[in-house]
């Protein structure tokens, strides 16, 4: 029977029987019944020689056991299965509980008799989607804050309105956690990256983590209040150091037109870029405007440094950038023009031993937001070594329009495994700049171009971490430090184009690089600019705001602190810094950029800067309003530009999480496929896992040469992959009909329609009235809704 007590059809008997359907034609054998059966029992006889702890403490440790489960609220079935001195801190001990597949791991100082810290792993049998909302998860946060520190609250030591963020865990072996972190409070002042942070479980509403920090408080400087907001905002409009880019923000998946905005001084990146690489603040005692390693703005660099309006001068350019110049090369470059160029840029990397075994054609992602669709016509040229089998050992993938070199990897396998071959001695100091600029002087170029070295742009003078001192401490094709070149045109740097190095820290060798193109036909007249640089100094500084914060002063100096075994001195300094920086857990936030011909401010994604909570996002008012805050808390309804849009049109690529989410909730570690099945997808897509595995599951055509990631998606084509992804197909192969009592049911295409009936009957999708309007496309909420009543399906 597959209905329940009431008549009606119940997902979990409607999985039941289509896989007795499918038993029947895969009967488990008895062997495997046994075995299976076996590893169980074993399993429960295990279990039963475990034994709790607790009992065997005495004196000041039985103390703390009983203070934790009491702070915790533990039930008595928690056993306390290890306890243990902490490896570095003498006055700390770990004790860790355990009840079935929860693990619960307390840090606890014996000096100050408060937990300091709390992890807990919680393995669900069921995994389910999000059912706390973030409000539900504040009030659970802020009742373990008041029953663990309650003195610092009632002194007003920690600021009762935490920061929210969510938190997904890409492990997948817990579910998203809600993050919140309550901020110290010294002298009235906030304490940036101090205080208490408390996740809380979004599916079950438990404790997942705990974490205090607190420095002593004599690492504070005291503040003089020699300096006012109203100076110190001055100070930043007069000095803040900002420099001219162009850019072409994404707006979703489709690329903006390139603009001119003014941002920090050294916010520049060929790759990873949008994130803060620089920022600046004013001293709260002396009013010196400070960068965030709090080194003074040098006024003469940085007038060597910059024009007046922003853009890089040729004083600066002559003596620091790099000039690439065109060699000769075919007006059309064929297999064997590839091939020669790798052959002659592995020669002059003085490998040895490698030779080419094959070529193919291939199209490259379009990663390059200021490149053309010719960029991405490649030749893939592949190398092996004679000592080697192992696939892809050395790679390059030349453009077939200008044959420039756009990717090149040594697999880090190879550098072991040929380390005579590759180099004749490790090195006994590594300096990644000169060693990137070696590789570059070995390539050879279509046309001719400025790059900077975007560590270029600073106001200070250290640069230790562009030298390895001590290349035997790492193991050959372990780890990489990177290095870019960021193109220069009209004297200003351009967002997102050049070259990217990965250099090996134990031999020096490049062992990745990545080019990413320009059309400069694109980039706008700089001298349009309606926006000065001062005017943008002023939009930033009034519309962000600044703010007084305490902030953590690293007192060594760079170089000391690449070289520091133990933990660094550190002092707490007040500062005035713009409001979106002063209030953050996190370094990693958006960087602002203001349009030079609007003065508005953006962040990279192209949307308004502004200082918004994730959850802020949803209003409360529309009618999805509660499935759409709780998909947000397990990160899988993705933001667009920073915006929820909940009613804009559901794409393709959207859909793949959402259909990832319901197929493998449940496993831990599913194989995705390490080959891209379309051209226009590599493993640095945000959806690469996402889409790799929907396609191997066969939702997704693998068959086609890319993949329509814009592509909206109907509701009847919706109606299909979910009884798909759901493996209930094998219902609609069997014949079995399911009743259609739409007006519209005409308007339902044939091949879908078994489709449609079984998610209206299993009450998945129900249409608008009695019409199921099959042709529509489904929105951003109807989607996150229909994967909601799919989890909320009796089982």
């Amino acid at each position: 029977m597959i209905f329940n007590r009431n008549g009606e059809l119940t997902l979990k008997n409607l999985v039941s029987l289509a896989v007795c359907l499918m038993l029947l034609f895969s009967p488990v054998t008895s062997e495997a019944y046994e075995e299976e059966v076996v590893e169980k029992d074993q399993g429960e006889v295990t279990d039963e020689k475990e034994t709790d702890k607790s009992y065997e403490l005495y004196g000041k440790r039985a103390e703390i056991d009983e203070d934790i489960r009491s702070q915790l609220d533990l039930a008595s079935e928690y056993r306390l299965d290890e306890l243990e001195e902490h490896h570095r801190e003498e006055n700390k001990l770990n004790y860790t509980y355990i009840l079935e597949d929860d693990r619960l791991k307390v840090l606890y100082d014996k000096k100050e008799d408060v937990i300091t810290s709390v992890d807990r792993n919680i393995s669900m049998d069921k995994p389910k989607l999000s059912q706390i909302t973030a409000d539900e998860a504040k009030e659970t946060a802020l009742e373990y804050v008041e029953n663990l520190y309650l003195e610092l609250l009632e002194k007003e030591k920690l600021d009762t309105d935490p920061l929210v963020d969510r938190e997904l865990d890409d492990s997948h072996r817990r579910a998203s956690d809600y993050k919140f972190t309550f901020m110290r409070i010294h002298d009235s002042i906030p304490v940036q990256g101090e205080g208490v942070t408390v996740e809380i479980n979004s599916v079950t509403g438990e404790l997942s983590r705990i974490d205090k920090k607190l420095s002593e408080y004599d690492k504070f400087i005291s503040l003089k209040e020699d300096v006012s907001k109203d100076e110190a905002k001055e100070k930043l409009i007069e000095g803040l150091p900002l420099q001219k880019v162009y850019m072409q923000a994404l707006d979703h998946t489709e690329f903006q037109e390139p603009g001119l905005y003014y941002t920090f001084l050294g916010q520049l990146g060929v790759e990873q870029t949008g994130m803060t690489r620089s920022n600046y603040f004013v001293d709260a005692n002396t009013k010196d405007l400070l960068n965030r390693g709090f080194e003074k703005i040098d006024k003469d660099k940085l007038e060597k440094t910059l024009a007046e309006d922003g853009s890089l001068t040729e004083d600066f350019l002559s003596q620091e950038g790099v000039t690439i110049e065109a060699s000769e090369k075919p007006d059309e470059i064929t297999e064997d023009d590839a091939k020669e160029i790798a052959e002659v840029f592995v020669k002059n990397l003085g490998f040895k031993n490698f030779e080419i075994e094959g070529v193919s054609e291939t199209q490259g992602v379009r990663r390059s937001p200021l490149g053309t669709d010719d960029d991405r016509l490649m030749y893939e040229v592949n190398f092996n070594h004679e000592d080697i089998d192992e696939f892809r050992q050395l790679q390059l993938q030349i453009c077939q329009k200008q044959g420039d070199i756009h990717f090149y990897e040594l697999h880090h396998s190879v550098i072991a495994q040929i380390i005579d071959d590759l180099v004749e001695e490790q090195p006994e100091e590594i300096n990644i700049e000169k060693t990137a600029k070696r590789t570059l002087d070995k390539m050879s170029f279509a046309s001719d171009a400025m790059l900077i070295n975007s560590q270029d742009l600073n106001v200070g003078d250290e640069k230790s971490h562009l030298k390895i001192e001590n290349p035997e401490d790492y193991s050959p094709g372990s780890v990489a430090r990177g290095f870019e070149y960021s193109k220069v045109v009209n004297n200003i740097p351009v967002e997102t184009t050049g070259y990217n190095f990965r250099i090996d820290m134990a031999t020096g060798l490049t062992s990745s690089i990545n080019h990413i193109p320009l059309k400069e036909d694109d980039l706008p007249d700089p001298k349009e600019t309606e926006i000065t640089l001062e005017e943008a100094r002023e939009k930033l500084v009034s519309n962000l705001d600044i703010e007084l914060v305490y902030i953590p002063h690293r007192v060594e100096t760079e170089k000391e602190l690449m070289e520091l075994k133990e933990e660094p001195t550190v002092e707490m300094r007040p500062v005035f810094k713009l409001k979106p920086y002063a209030h953050t857990p996190s370094y990693q936030e958006g960087a602002p950029y203001v349009n030079s011909e609007s003065g508005e401010i953006y962040n990279y994604e192209g949307t308004s800067f502004v200082d918004k909570k994730i959850f802020d996002l949803v209003d409360d008012k529309h009618w999805a309003s509660s499935y759409l805050e709780l998909a947000l808390a397990q990160d899988f309804l993705p933001l667009r530009q920073g915006e929820l849009l909940p009613d804009e049109e559901i794409t393709k690529e959207e859909v793949s999480v959402l259909l990832k989410q319901m197929v493998y909730m449940g496993e831990r570690s599913p194989e995705i496929e390490k080959e891209p099945y379309f051209n226009n997808i590599d493993k640095k897509h945000p959806y690469f896992e996402e889409i790799q595995l929907m396609t191997k599951k066969g939702i997704f055509d693998k068959e086609k040469e890319s993949f329509p990631l814009d592509k909206t998606i109907n509701r009847e084509q919706m109606a299909e992959l979910i009884i798909k992804s759901l493996d209930l197909d094998i219902l609609i192969e069997d014949d079995l009909k399911f009743p259609l009592n739409f007006e519209d049911v005409d308007e339902i295409s044939p091949e879908r329609k078994n489709y449609v009936g079984l998610v209206a009957w299993l009450d998945i999708m129900n249409g608008d009235e009695d019409r199921f309007l099959p042709k529509d496309d489904l929105s951003r909420a109807e989607a996150v809704t229909v994967l909601y009543r799919i989890d909320e399906i009796e089982v």
